[in-house]
């Protein structure tokens, strides 16, 4: 209990050595195993948490705070079957645990279970009917089935729960201009900016409302402002879920001028510590796959793989993507720089040149034309 406390008030360390102590002694092992587990959270060491938790409930397997907890780090560690399977399990032994049945709600939610999740809300609701958490993937899961109406009343009794979640308002902004109520949704991405500024959904969603409507397409320049690392998120695991919803809405996002540069900064913003590889390559390998004649899941690809060192995986993103269309002004920008960095003049100037022809009032263009002149005769 002493070092509960001390980890509470950020003292890991002396929590760290009591709960050690509190291994060796009878009786100890299930809280002082929760303990460590929580520390190894903390520290986002995802494996040793799920040790912990495991051992904690091997000894204690009514433990439900670290049933919980092993839920959570195992979604952590991408296992995110599992993680459902011990929120079932934690639900079936004890009904009245609120936290295991919204998190149970939300990665059924997650999962595109949109049915399940609405009855395991339901229960978490009723559990606690003050919960903004409870209505808002409630909202979220009638938005999936397409039922406006149901996912505007939810995600509203969400906002006035929370009305300084910047993921509420969003989706509730979100809500409205599906529904066509455009003024509606602006007001609220503006309100979820206000309330974080370092949100970074809330300005992509404002950057394609404005692109659409061509009042301007500064939103995204203020995302980018917010450094990697810095982005922050309404709830926890948002960050995959906004990796989902930039894949799916690819199109809305360019069309409404949003270039690409300014788009993966925006992902590696929502990526923080995480390899962008993990979640975020598989989305888009299986776009490129359900989409092959469409060139910017592949120049994403090859942007991602170049942010991880793979720059032949990289190139050959890029080759793919200008094989689907020639004229792909993205693709070749992306070319010339990775020839050049490798000393292939000649490759690059021929890139950079078909990029110039291809985008010549680009913002970039005139970086290009400087660039160009680095290059030399490219012998």
């Amino acid at each position: 209990v002493l070092g509960q406390i001390l980890l509470a008030e950020g003292k890991r360390g002396e929590a760290e050595e009591l709960f050690r102590r509190a291994l060796r002694a009878p009786g100890g092992a299930p809280l002082a195993h929760y303990g460590l587990g929580m520390i190894a959270g903390e520290e986002k060491k995802w494996a040793e948490a799920v040790e912990h938790f495991r051992a904690a409930l091997a000894d204690y397997p009514a433990f439900a705070e670290a049933r919980y907890n092993l839920a959570a780090a195992l979604e952590a560690e991408g296992q995110r079957e599992e993680a459902l399977s011990t929120l079932e399990a934690a639900v079936a032994a004890n009904p009245g645990f609120f936290p295991a049945q919204v998190g149970r709600g939300r990665l059924l939610y997650l999962s595109g279970l949109y049915d399940r999740a609405i009855a395991a809300l339901r229960n978490a609701q009723a559990l606690d009917p003050r919960s903004w958490e409870a209505a808002y993937f409630l909202g979220k899961c009638y938005v999936g089935k397409k039922d406006d109406r149901n996912g505007i009343a939810f995600l509203a009794a969400a906002a006035e729960l929370a009305p300084e979640n910047p993921a509420v308002l969003s989706d509730l902004g979100l809500a409205y201009d599906r529904a066509g109520k455009p003024e509606e949704a602006r007001a609220l991405f503006r309100r979820a900016l206000a309330a974080d500024p370092g949100y970074a959904r809330a300005s992509l969603l404002l950057a394609v409302l404005e692109g659409r409507e061509r009042r301007g397409g500064g939103a995204w320049r203020q995302a980018l402002i917010v450094k990697p690392g810095e982005a922050s998120w309404g709830f926890d695991g948002e960050e995959e879920d906004f990796a989902e919803e930039i894949v799916a809405g690819l199109d809305d996002y360019l069309t409404a001028g949003i270039d690409y540069l300014s788009l993966y900064e925006l992902i590696r913003n929502a990526y923080r510590d995480r390899p962008i590889l993990k979640d975020f390559v598989p989305l888009l390998e299986k776009k490129a796959a359900q989409q092959p004649r469409k060139p910017q899941f592949q120049h994403l690809l090859g942007l991602a793989f170049q942010d991880a060192g793979r720059t032949a995986a990289a190139e050959a993103s890029f080759q793919k993507a200008l094989r689907i269309d020639p004229d792909f002004a993205a693709a070749h920008l992306n070319l010339g720089y990775l020839y050049a960095n490798q000393g292939k003049a000649a490759e690059a100037k021929k890139h950079f040149e078909a990029f110039l022809t291809l985008s010549p009032d680009s913002e970039l263009a005139v970086a290009v034309r400087t660039f160009l002149e680095t290059l030399g005769p490219g012998e």
